[in-house]
């Protein structure tokens, strides 16, 4: 039986891994392909440092990266805080998941806030 899939990655180091996680993550039928130990270099090195980075808020239910984290808030009503095209492109990958999204952002100079519900 053929099986079609929606991605293919060639490779199953750390970039291979991060791609796949990022096209399962958005739904996406991933396939990948690798010859040799899975993890590339990074299964010979002795310490990772900074991978990922924030620590502070870990485990709260705030998220830096809606691509990564969208998944894990399936269903839920999401408020995300920023501004400018990056937090409109986030909100939008977030409607993927979330049952709603709002953007909180304040209005430089002015101080009002606005809030935008994107309809799903």
């Amino acid at each position: 039986m053929d099986e079609v899939f929606d991605v293919l990655i060639l490779g199953a180091g750390a970039a291979g891994l991060t791609a796949g996680i990022y096209s399962s993550r958005a739904k996406l039928d991933t396939l990948i392909l690798n010859e040799g130990a899975v993890g590339g270099q990074i299964v010979l090195t002795d310490e990772i440092v900074n991978y990922p980075g924030e620590d502070t808020f870990n485990g709260t239910g705030i998220s830096y990266c809606a691509t990564c984290d969208g998944d894990f808030f399936a269903g839920k009503e999401i408020i995300l805080v920023g501004g400018e095209n990056s937090a409109l492109e986030e909100a939008v990958t977030l409607t993927n998941f979330a049952s709603k999204v709002a953007i909180v952002h304040q209005f430089t100079g002015k101080n009002l806030p606005m809030e935008l519900s994107i309809a799903l």
